[in-house]
Protein backbone atom coordinates (compact mmCIF):
# COMPACT_ATOMS: atom_id res chain seq x y z
CA UNK A 1 0.00 0.00 0.00
CA UNK A 2 1.21 3.40 -0.90
CA UNK A 3 1.29 6.36 1.26
CA UNK A 4 2.14 10.33 0.61
CA UNK A 5 2.34 10.09 4.54
CA UNK A 6 4.93 9.28 7.49
CA UNK A 7 4.38 8.67 10.67
CA UNK A 8 6.50 9.73 13.35
CA UNK A 9 6.82 12.18 16.12
CA UNK A 10 7.24 15.50 15.46
CA UNK A 11 10.09 17.47 17.22
CA UNK A 12 8.31 20.61 16.69
CA UNK A 13 4.52 20.27 18.30
CA UNK A 14 6.50 17.34 20.38
CA UNK A 15 3.53 14.64 19.45
CA UNK A 16 3.81 11.35 19.00
CA UNK A 17 2.50 9.15 15.73
CA UNK A 18 1.89 12.11 13.64
CA UNK A 19 1.06 11.90 10.21
CA UNK A 20 3.69 13.86 8.65
CA UNK A 21 2.97 15.26 5.09
CA UNK A 22 5.55 14.18 2.32
CA UNK A 23 6.31 17.42 0.51
CA UNK A 24 9.88 16.30 -1.35
CA UNK A 25 11.85 13.64 -1.72
CA UNK A 26 15.26 12.74 -3.08
CA UNK A 27 17.06 9.67 -3.66
CA UNK A 28 20.69 8.56 -2.52
CA UNK A 29 22.95 5.97 -2.28
CA UNK A 30 23.70 5.06 1.05
CA UNK A 31 25.44 2.43 3.02
CA UNK A 32 22.64 -0.20 3.65
CA UNK A 33 23.34 -3.35 3.57
CA UNK A 34 20.13 -4.34 1.89
CA UNK A 35 18.92 -3.98 -1.90
CA UNK A 36 16.00 -1.22 -0.26
CA UNK A 37 16.48 2.05 -2.00
CA UNK A 38 17.13 4.97 -0.18
CA UNK A 39 15.73 8.27 -0.13
CA UNK A 40 15.54 11.55 1.94
CA UNK A 41 11.74 12.76 2.94
CA UNK A 42 11.18 16.78 3.00
CA UNK A 43 8.14 16.19 5.48
CA UNK A 44 5.68 18.91 7.12
CA UNK A 45 3.73 18.63 10.31
CA UNK A 46 -0.48 18.57 9.68
CA UNK A 47 -0.95 20.21 13.05
CA UNK A 48 -2.61 23.56 12.44
CA UNK A 49 -0.48 24.78 15.49
CA UNK A 50 2.75 23.42 13.77
CA UNK A 51 3.09 22.95 10.98
CA UNK A 52 7.03 22.16 11.71
CA UNK A 53 9.52 21.03 8.83
CA UNK A 54 11.70 17.57 9.23
CA UNK A 55 13.95 15.66 7.30
CA UNK A 56 14.38 11.96 7.53
CA UNK A 57 16.34 9.21 5.66
CA UNK A 58 14.21 6.28 4.86
CA UNK A 59 14.55 2.89 3.14
CA UNK A 60 11.79 1.93 0.93
CA UNK A 61 10.06 -1.28 -0.57
CA UNK A 62 8.83 0.99 -3.43
CA UNK A 63 8.09 4.18 -4.59
CA UNK A 64 5.59 5.58 -7.65
CA UNK A 65 3.42 8.59 -8.27
CA UNK A 66 1.50 7.51 -5.38
CA UNK A 67 3.64 7.36 -2.74
CA UNK A 68 5.59 5.31 -1.02
CA UNK A 69 5.50 1.60 0.53
CA UNK A 70 7.47 -0.26 2.97
CA UNK A 71 9.27 2.67 4.63
CA UNK A 72 11.36 2.32 7.51
CA UNK A 73 12.94 5.03 9.03
CA UNK A 74 16.80 5.07 9.63
CA UNK A 75 17.26 9.05 10.80
CA UNK A 76 14.90 11.85 11.46
CA UNK A 77 15.94 15.37 11.93
CA UNK A 78 15.72 17.68 14.74
CA UNK A 79 16.64 14.69 16.79
CA UNK A 80 13.95 13.93 19.94
CA UNK A 81 15.73 15.97 23.03
CA UNK A 82 16.81 14.18 25.40
CA UNK A 83 15.79 14.21 28.89
CA UNK A 84 17.82 15.73 31.84
CA UNK A 85 17.05 13.65 34.50
CA UNK A 86 19.31 13.04 37.26
CA UNK A 87 21.16 9.55 37.73
CA UNK A 88 20.47 7.41 40.74
CA UNK A 89 17.23 9.09 42.27
CA UNK A 90 14.70 6.55 43.70
CA UNK A 91 11.65 5.39 41.40
CA UNK A 92 9.20 7.85 42.53
CA UNK A 93 11.41 11.08 42.48
CA UNK A 94 12.76 9.97 39.29
CA UNK A 95 9.09 9.88 37.87
CA UNK A 96 8.23 12.54 38.51
CA UNK A 97 10.93 15.16 37.31
CA UNK A 98 10.44 13.05 34.06
CA UNK A 99 7.01 13.36 33.73
CA UNK A 100 7.89 17.15 34.45
CA UNK A 101 10.55 16.99 31.42
CA UNK A 102 7.76 15.51 29.20
CA UNK A 103 5.76 18.19 30.22
CA UNK A 104 7.86 21.09 29.43
CA UNK A 105 9.09 19.46 26.02
CA UNK A 106 5.33 19.57 25.02
CA UNK A 107 5.23 23.16 26.07
CA UNK A 108 2.67 22.12 29.12
CA UNK A 109 4.44 24.36 31.12
CA UNK A 110 2.33 24.69 34.37
CA UNK A 111 1.75 20.96 34.46
CA UNK A 112 5.75 20.61 33.97
CA UNK A 113 6.18 22.96 37.14
CA UNK A 114 3.69 20.68 38.96
CA UNK A 115 5.81 17.57 38.17
CA UNK A 116 9.31 19.35 39.49
CA UNK A 117 8.14 21.26 42.11
CA UNK A 118 6.87 17.30 43.04
CA UNK A 119 10.09 15.89 42.75
CA UNK A 120 11.83 18.31 44.55
CA UNK A 121 9.57 17.85 47.44
CA UNK A 122 9.78 14.24 47.52
CA UNK A 123 13.50 13.90 47.08
CA UNK A 124 13.86 16.96 50.34
CA UNK A 125 11.08 14.73 52.48
CA UNK A 126 13.44 11.13 51.57
CA UNK A 127 16.62 12.99 52.42
CA UNK A 128 14.87 13.80 56.05
CA UNK A 129 12.06 12.11 56.77
CA UNK A 130 12.35 13.00 60.31
CA UNK A 131 12.03 16.92 59.86
CA UNK A 132 8.13 17.09 60.29
CA UNK A 133 8.07 20.42 57.98
CA UNK A 134 4.76 19.55 55.29
CA UNK A 135 5.28 22.60 53.60
CA UNK A 136 8.14 23.00 51.15
CA UNK A 137 9.36 26.05 52.80
CA UNK A 138 9.55 25.55 56.14
CA UNK A 139 11.27 21.63 54.21
CA UNK A 140 13.71 24.24 52.75
CA UNK A 141 14.66 26.21 55.97
CA UNK A 142 14.99 23.07 57.85
CA UNK A 143 16.87 21.21 55.87
CA UNK A 144 19.45 24.53 55.33
CA UNK A 145 19.54 24.39 58.74
CA UNK A 146 20.71 21.26 59.23
CA UNK A 147 23.02 21.71 56.80
CA UNK A 148 21.60 19.45 54.06
CA UNK A 149 21.37 22.45 51.48
CA UNK A 150 23.50 24.88 51.06
CA UNK A 151 22.61 28.58 51.55
CA UNK A 152 22.82 29.00 47.74
CA UNK A 153 20.72 26.39 47.13
CA UNK A 154 18.15 27.76 50.36
CA UNK A 155 17.75 31.20 48.31
CA UNK A 156 17.45 29.86 45.17
CA UNK A 157 14.82 27.45 46.20
CA UNK A 158 12.52 29.97 48.04
CA UNK A 159 13.19 32.44 45.10
CA UNK A 160 11.70 30.22 42.45
CA UNK A 161 9.09 28.18 45.41
CA UNK A 162 6.91 31.67 45.29
CA UNK A 163 7.21 31.91 41.07
CA UNK A 164 6.03 28.22 41.26
CA UNK A 165 3.26 28.81 43.68
CA UNK A 166 2.09 30.84 41.51
CA UNK A 167 2.30 29.04 38.45
CA UNK A 168 0.81 26.26 39.80
CA UNK A 169 -2.23 28.16 41.86
CA UNK A 170 -2.42 31.46 40.68
CA UNK A 171 -4.14 33.08 37.73
CA UNK A 172 -0.99 33.76 35.64
CA UNK A 173 0.02 30.38 33.31
CA UNK A 174 3.18 29.24 33.79
CA UNK A 175 6.09 30.83 31.31
CA UNK A 176 8.65 28.47 29.62
CA UNK A 177 11.54 30.70 31.53
CA UNK A 178 9.95 29.77 34.95
CA UNK A 179 9.75 25.96 33.92
CA UNK A 180 13.23 26.39 32.66
CA UNK A 181 14.30 27.69 36.17
CA UNK A 182 12.07 25.48 38.00
CA UNK A 183 13.96 22.36 36.28
CA UNK A 184 17.16 23.69 36.46
CA UNK A 185 16.87 24.43 40.32
CA UNK A 186 15.00 20.90 40.82
CA UNK A 187 17.74 19.04 38.93
CA UNK A 188 20.93 20.40 40.79
CA UNK A 189 19.44 20.03 43.98
CA UNK A 190 18.76 16.51 43.21
CA UNK A 191 22.52 16.10 42.24
CA UNK A 192 23.58 17.27 45.33
CA UNK A 193 21.29 15.54 47.65
CA UNK A 194 21.25 12.47 46.17
CA UNK A 195 23.52 11.86 43.28
CA UNK A 196 26.26 13.37 44.14
CA UNK A 197 26.61 11.43 47.81
CA UNK A 198 25.45 8.13 46.07
CA UNK A 199 28.81 8.69 43.40
CA UNK A 200 31.49 9.40 46.02
CA UNK A 201 29.93 6.81 48.12
CA UNK A 202 30.29 4.22 44.80
CA UNK A 203 33.94 5.79 44.35
CA UNK A 204 34.80 5.00 47.83
CA UNK A 205 33.50 1.79 48.04
CA UNK A 206 35.33 1.06 44.65
CA UNK A 207 38.81 2.46 45.78
CA UNK A 208 38.27 0.59 49.31
CA UNK A 209 38.00 -2.86 47.38
CA UNK A 210 40.85 -1.95 45.50
CA UNK A 211 43.32 -1.85 48.49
Amino acid sequence: MYSRVLVNWCPHCNMDKVAHTIHGHHYFQGTSSSNKNMYWLFLICPNEKCGGASVASVTVEAQSSDGFSGVSIMNFFPERPKTETPEMLDEKIAEAFEDGEKCRLKGIYSAACSQYRRALELGMKELAPEISAWKLEKRINALAKEHKLTPAIKDWAHLIRLDANEAIHGDAAATKELTLSLKELTKYTLIYLHTLPKKIEEAKSKFTEQQ
